[in-house]
């Protein structure tokens, strides 16, 4: 994964066996509903928001600011919200919330699409998830 392909340009499809098995057939067929409902200029703003957000988590990694910090904070919740375009409310909890945040560290799909922007992205933006979801979001 990078920052441009994401979520388009490439055969999402096979992620679908991963998906399922994480999170359920349900969990697959509704982000892939949500994801055909969008137009392209909406495709392309959801996209940028992530290109932006890698680019912010870069510049908090850079910076030393702490992941509680206000930089770290704003981070953070941006997050929540561009994943919460696509998660349902009752679903995007803090332990689901932490829990990607860990997976943009542990899995080298998901750290490239933030590392891109520079070292120590993915886990300055893992780090502030983690701080906001430990102060109930």
């Amino acid at each position: 994964m990078n920052a441009t392909d994401t979520f388009d340009g490439f055969d999402q499809t096979r992620f679908r066996q991963e998906v399922e098995e994480r999170w359920g057939p349900a969990a697959w067929d509704r982000g892939a509903r949500w994801w055909e409902s969008k137009d392209a200029a909406a495709k392309e703003a959801f996209q940028a928001e992530q290109r932006a957000i890698a680019q912010d988590a870069a510049a908090l990694a850079a910076s030393g600011a702490g992941p509680a910090s206000e930089a770290g904070t704003a981070l953070a919740r941006r997050q929540f919200a561009w994943l919460a375009e696509a998660t349902p409310p009752a679903e995007l909890t803090a332990v689901r919330f932490r829990t990607l945040g860990d997976m943009y560290v542990q899995d080298e799909r998901f750290t490239h699409a933030y590392e891109w922007a520079g070292a120590g992205a993915a886990r300055a933006l893992r780090d502030a998830m983690h701080a906001l979801a430990d102060r109930g979001l």
